[in-house]
């Protein structure tokens, strides 16, 4: 083979063969990432259908504390709730730091909630 070849072959080896390879390590690990991303999602999806079922009940958002004895155990370790009543009380939360003893102002629950979605 001539000298031309051999440098060729050893410029293709040293130079454009890690860059194939490095871009095809990339590509599979993207794929993997939103492969993940769409798991969790659809995990995420699925325990909120379940949490929301309880959410719905109307009682749920008085003083009314026997109302809100089966919610510790029905979403424990799903989502931290917290409820709140039409004028920004605190109706109710699973972390029961605050819960009927100080009222929010409306702007920032709104706020609150968009910025989670």
């Amino acid at each position: 083979m001539k000298i031309r070849t051999w440098l060729f072959l050893s410029f293709f080896v040293v130079m454009v063969l890690p860059a194939v390879v490095i871009y095809a390590i990339y590509s599979i690990l993207t794929a993997w990432n939103e492969q993940q991303s769409l798991n969790e999602y659809l995990e995420l999806v699925s325990q909120y259908q379940d949490v929301r079922d309880y959410l719905t009940d109307p009682e749920l958002y008085t003083f009314d504390y026997r109302a809100h004895e089966g919610i510790e155990e029905d979403v424990e370790g799903v989502a931290d709730i917290t409820l709140y009543r039409e004028d920004g009380y605190i109706v109710h939360q699973t972390n029961p730091v605050r819960a009927g003893t100080q009222r929010e102002a409306m702007p920032s629950i709104y706020e609150a909630y968009t910025t989670q979605r």
